[in-house]
């Protein structure tokens, strides 16, 4: 079995396929290669040697679907791809739209139709956008003290004062993933520690999601939400959250839920495998810490060049 990630860049923002990729690695899964697909050349985690077998440079399928779909056929067809698992803002909707066309050439993928999408997409708050007037979900009715508790988390036991103090208001991360039936199939919350300029959490916390997951679970319902989703909160300083943002993906940090025991990417490899997903009681361990920090690679200039005019890296 050959799965396809996007979203390789590790930089200052990064994506989150580099965390897929680390996940699916903790899996274990025998008998299965890694196949990094970038859409340009300085995708930073391209040159990691221990992460993807191959990498393939393609085209963005919001920008040219033909061309991308006969690039896909072509790798399906010399190399072997049997999952796609898109990370990016851009190429999760292409990718859904070109669901039913990659299905008939044999790639499978978990991802929300277009309905679902339209949903979410375009009308969520600003990210770290703190008004409860902008904060109602899709298809949510409740009031705005409803939508505050929605968004809730209960804190985690672990303290860490001079830190959890450096923000306010506090931050937190929810990643989850849906099955086929809109089922929710796991869940992890963090509070964000330490975030970058551009929003990304350099270190973390795991807390218990409490009653959020079943809300969560609720919203997925009616939503009709397929496969992976982020969803962003703000706690001010009385204690009550709002929803800062929602996307369609895997956060940056995807790869702290599977060593805090939730594996998202592995369970949607299970689930598109028909692999028993235990719903709802996939959760993460609270009072987990994560730190992310950077790591240089010295490569040859010649794989760089090598893999701008052939379009193939062999990892």
């Amino acid at each position: 079995m050959i799965i396809a990630v996007t979203g390789l860049n590790t930089a200052s923002d990064p994506s989150s396929g580099y965390g897929v990729i680390k996940s699916l690695k903790k899996a274990n899964h025998e008998g299965f290669k890694i196949a990094g697909l970038a859409y340009e050349p300085y995708e930073t985690s391209l040159y990691d040697k221990d992460l993807a077998d191959k990498a393939f440079l393609i085209p963005s399928p919001s920008e040219n679907r033909k061309e991308f779909i006969k690039r896909i056929s072509s790798i399906k067809s010399g190399y072997g791809l049997d999952i796609l698992i898109p990370n990016l803002a851009f190429d999760i909707p292409a990718v859904a739209d070109l669901a039913p066309e990659l299905k008939r050439m044999g790639i499978d993928t978990l991802l929300p139709g277009r309905n679902a999408l339209n949903k979410i997409m375009g009308k969520t708050p600003a990210q770290n956008s703190v008004n409860p007037e902008a904060t109602s979900l899709p298809g949510n009715r409740a009031t705005g003290r409803d939508q505050a508790l929605f968004a809730s988390l209960v804190k985690n036991p672990v303290q860490s004062p001079s830190t959890v103090s450096a923000f306010s208001p506090d931050m937190f991360s929810t990643a989850l993933l849906a099955d086929r039936e809109s089922n929710l199939a796991g869940i992890v919350s963090v509070k964000k520690l330490v975030v970058s300029k551009g929003g990304s959490m350099w270190m973390g916390l795991s807390v218990e999601t409490g009653d959020f997951a079943l809300k969560v679970e609720k919203f997925v319902r009616e939503t009709g939400w397929v496969g992976p989703m982020t969803i962003n909160t703000v706690s001010n300083e009385r204690g009550l959250s709002y929803i800062s943002g929602i996307h369609p993906g895997f956060p940056d940090w995807i790869n702290f839920a599977a060593g805090a025991g939730v594996n998202l990417p592995a369970a949607l490899i299970g689930i598109l495998t028909g692999k028993e997903i235990h719903h709802s009681s996939f959760r993460a361990e609270p009072g987990r810490l994560f730190v992310r920090m950077s790591v240089d690679i010295v490569t040859d200039i010649k794989r760089f060049g090598a893999f701008s005019l052939t379009g193939e890296l062999e990892t």
